[in-house]
């Protein structure tokens, strides 16, 4: 949770709002060239998501790795389901 006696909640909300977009990106064809249009919207790495800034108050940024602890804390699956002997959706 990002907290902070500096960043109060509703500030918090808007900042993940604004930082969290999901922009479109693909290609475009301009003459016989074809681009790839990458957009910047989302942090490639995990350390990305630590530099996100929340905001800047008397010339000092916060970012989220001051206040929080981003880290992946995903797990591989290790269970299976079966049902009636057959593994399930």
């Amino acid at each position: 949770m990002l907290c902070s006696p500096r960043v109060d909640a509703e500030r918090r909300g808007q900042r993940r709002q604004c930082q969290n977009l999901v922009l479109p990106s693909g290609t475009a064809k301009i003459g016989r060239t074809e681009y790839v249009i990458a957009t910047n919207g989302s942090p490639d790495t995990i350390a990305g998501l630590n530099r996100i800034p929340l905001l800047t108050r008397n010339g000092v940024t916060t970012y989220i790795s001051e206040v929080a602890h981003v880290r992946d804390g995903f797990s591989p699956q290790t269970n299976i389901v079966r049902q009636n002997g057959q593994r399930g959706c």
